[in-house]
């Protein structure tokens, strides 16, 4: 099996990178032939046999022919500007988010055998529409550039494997934890994860929102099951959904604290205080209520409860 990754020195790449080495492969018998690691930052990318590292910007044509050599059966594309860049620089965000994403697709429209490609989309996509209740048939309304980008990229995606040019599945993520700690009191959804590299280094952390704030929750080793399991599926699996969203954990920051507590010891609580900032929890943290019985029926799994979300988050960090 020839697996490519882009965007494999982000959160994400990083930890589907070292998953498909430790597993051999997506987990469906097939070893691994060729890994094919595309960054813009490559040093901290692993190495080996058969490990093949790009370094470029998918922006480039040379870069994305680079990471085609000798084709992919299976395509992560993960490469992206975030949503706080992508809306602060919106010819960039368009450049990488959707130019260089279509020019990727294109060119894999070439292979003689039409590729997997599993593409991480985002809650982002739902935008005005988290003011009610959300499911399998929720319309996506994006109100930001990165959630419009993702929106996109998933009907191009459709298209394309309605055509029969590739074989893709977009999986819209929720808040996966963790992240790479930024700032406290950063304005973006970002504190959800930053509170677990604080509390488990002993650290104060001061939330932008209130305890009732609410989100949705996946772990990272959670999140990397779900994408290696949209990698085997198979195709008549998902007839023509290939947008929807992974199963989720819907908590509020004060449960997360809860859990938090319940693992690292009573006094993990005092470590925390609430400094909400204006417009932060309106914008990233009122979610409503979610059903996700496509997911479901697909054998997608959310973390098993909060002790599970906690413990599998904090595995993940040094």
């Amino acid at each position: 099996m020839r697996i490519l990754v882009t965007g494999a020195s982000g959160g994400l790449g990083q930890f589907l990178a070292e998953r498909l080495i430790r597993e051999d492969g997506v987990g469906d018998g097939r070893r691994i032939e060729q890994l094919t690691l595309v960054a813009r930052r490559t040093a901290d990318l692993p190495s080996g046999d058969k490990i093949r590292v790009v370094s470029g910007d998918l922006r480039d044509p040379q870069t994305r022919a680079r990471a085609l050599e000798g084709g992919a059966d299976v395509v992560f594309h993960l490469a992206a500007t975030l949503a706080a860049q992508a809306e602060r620089e919106f010819d960039l965000g368009r450049e990488i988010n959707i130019d260089a994403s279509f020019a990727l697709l294109n060119e894999l429209r070439n292979a003689a055998n039409p590729p997997r490609v599993v593409y991480p989309s985002s809650i982002g996509v739902y935008g005005d529409a988290l003011s009610r209740p959300v499911d399998d048939d929720t319309t996506p309304r994006p109100n930001i550039a990165y959630g419009a980008a993702k929106y996109i990229n998933e009907i191009f995606i459709a298209e394309l494997t309605r055509r029969g040019d590739i074989d893709g599945v977009s999986l819209r993520l929720p808040a996966c934890l963790p992240r790479p700690r930024m700032p406290d009191l950063t304005p973006s959804p970002d504190f959800a994860s930053s509170v677990f590299h604080a509390l488990k280094a002993g650290e104060r952390f001061a939330f932008p929102v209130t305890s009732n704030a609410a989100m949705w929750f996946l772990s990272v080793p959670a999140c990397m099951d779900a994408v290696l399991r949209a990698a085997r599926l198979p195709s008549a699996s998902y007839g023509t959904r290939r947008a929807f969203m992974l199963p989720a954990l819907a908590l509020t920051i004060g449960q997360v604290v809860d859990g938090l507590t319940a693992e690292l010891g009573v006094q993990t609580r005092d470590l925390v205080s609430w400094t909400p900032l204006p417009g932060v929890e309106e914008t990233f943290a009122r979610f409503p209520a979610l059903t996700t019985p496509f997911a479901d029926s697909l054998g997608f799994r959310r973390d098993e409860g909060i002790g599970a979300l906690v413990r599998n988050t904090l595995s993940v960090i040094p």
